[in-house]
């Protein structure tokens, strides 16, 4: 595995303890409230007042709930992404991998107030793959546009129908080209030759002349 690959694990692990240290935050938050209310219930015997006291809880307990939920989700498509290093080559499905590197990129896509979707298709297709590498090629090109892009309002990922390669498309929304006059240029990363190499890939730019953004093929 190359070096620029292991630095992006460890900044995708980096933000999963980030998005964890916020939902334990808030747990505690809301657990501080609850025993706040219940110490000034004790001492207070206004029913109504208590009645409004018991709402609070509830919206508490509510929101501990939901973080709790919140954090099971992020753990769960986290221990995902680690168990991608298994296997060499595994199979996958297409719409996996989009929704995937949403998962791992949503938080450095807010960062920069782009929105970034998963587009999958009805029609899924299963492929064999290494899945970290495929991973962490794609996500590398969404690094890098979220770097670069500042116009950008929106960057959606979906799989492309193709019968003999498999494609994904990364697209561009709210982008005008004033940035960089070639849209092709600044979709290629000489530094992901070895990886695009090693997965029999490559990157070609979209053809619609409306949405900026490149196909990242690989070939079966």
């Amino acid at each position: 595995m190359e070096q620029k690959e292991i630095a992006l694990i460890g900044k995708i692990a980096a933000g999963m303890t980030h998005d964890m240290k916020n939902v334990l935050a808030i747990i505690n938050e809301s657990a501080g409230l609850i025993q706040d209310i219940f110490a000034y219930s004790s001492k207070n015997a206004n029913p109504v007042d208590k009645m409004d006291k018991m709402d609070k809880v509830e919206r508490a307990l509510n929101s501990v709930k939901k973080q709790i939920d919140r954090g099971a989700d992020i753990m769960t498509k986290f221990n995902r992404f680690a168990h991608s290093m298994d296997e060499p080559v595994s199979q996958v499905t297409a719409n996996e991998i989009v929704e995937q590197v949403v998962f791992l990129m949503h938080r450095f896509a807010g960062q920069k107030q782009i929105e970034l979707i998963a587009k999958p298709r009805r029609r899924d297709k299963n492929f064999s793959t290494n899945p970290i590498r495929l991973l962490l090629a794609i996500c590398m090109y969404v690094d890098y546009y979220l770097s670069e892009l500042s116009e950008a309002k929106k960057i959606i990922l979906m799989p492309i129908k193709s019968s003999k390669e498999i494609v994904f498309g990364i697209v561009i929304k709210g982008y005008s080209g004033k940035e960089k006059n070639d849209r092709v240029s600044f979709a290629e990363l000489p530094e992901m030759g070895d990886t695009l190499n090693f997965l029999n890939a490559g990157i070609h730019p979209l053809k619609s002349p409306d949405q900026p953004g490149v196909k990242f093929v690989i070939s079966e």
